[in-house]
């Protein structure tokens, strides 16, 4: 059987890992968003990082993780209810908040409590759970459940997306970029961004 290719005016590709080498980048900025939230806004006292390279890794093979927003929001959400289940929820207190300010004073309490603790989780195991599970935030959840039962639910007061989005868009884009992107003063983050670590994976020559 004969083959036929449709001619067309244009090809579309992908860009991050196909045309630009983003494993510096955006892999990066969920790994340090990550150790951020805990390390600096909880004040856990850490001294190696939650996550790696390879741990992002395991979350995208898991699948329904393109998005890496979604992806660092997951894995924060694993190891807040890692964190709640290892604490006595007796001292746990929340309160509702709505902004940034409220959000970081509410992780501050958290801290408070946490104090001195050692956080520690098989991501190996927790990411099988979660492919078990369909993958995902939907599956994220279902698995921390399951596993965690309703720790997951004291976690999720402690869990602000919003949050995490900000700091990891910070790291990403660095001082200068997130502020003519977004007209405003980044919180968290006064250097360079991961960004700037990005590599082009092919010439242009190539692409004519």
């Amino acid at each position: 059987m004969k083959l036929s290719i449709m001619k067309s005016g244009i090809i579309v590709w992908d860009i991050d890992g196909v045309l630009i080498y983003v494993g510096d980048s955006y892999r990066r900025a969920i790994v340090q968003a990550v150790q951020y939230y805990f390390s600096e806004l909880i004040g856990l006292n850490l001294e190696r990082n939650l996550m790696t390279i390879g741990d992002t890794q395991r979350f995208k093979l898991v699948g329904r993780f393109n998005d890496d927003w979604k992806l660092t929001y997951a894995s924060v959400l694993c190891f807040l209810t890692k964190l709640i289940h290892d604490l006595d929820k007796r001292e746990i207190k929340s309160d509702s908040v709505k902004d940034f300010e409220g959000m970081i004073n509410e992780l501050r309490k958290l801290g408070t409590t946490a104090k001195g603790f050692d956080l520690q989780l098989d991501l190996g195991y927790i990411t099988e759970r979660i492919k078990d599970e369909g993958g995902g935030l939907e599956g994220t959840e279902r698995a921390l459940e399951e596993i965690f039962g309703e720790d997951l639910e004291i976690a999720k007061k402690f869990w602000f997306q919003n949050l995490i989005k900000r700091i990891f868009q910070e790291l990403y884009l660095g001082e200068m970029l997130f502020r003519e992107k977004y007209g405003e003063e980044p919180i968290f983050v006064k250097s360079d961004g991961l960004i700037k670590n990005e590599k082009a994976l092919i010439n242009l020559k190539s692409l004519m």
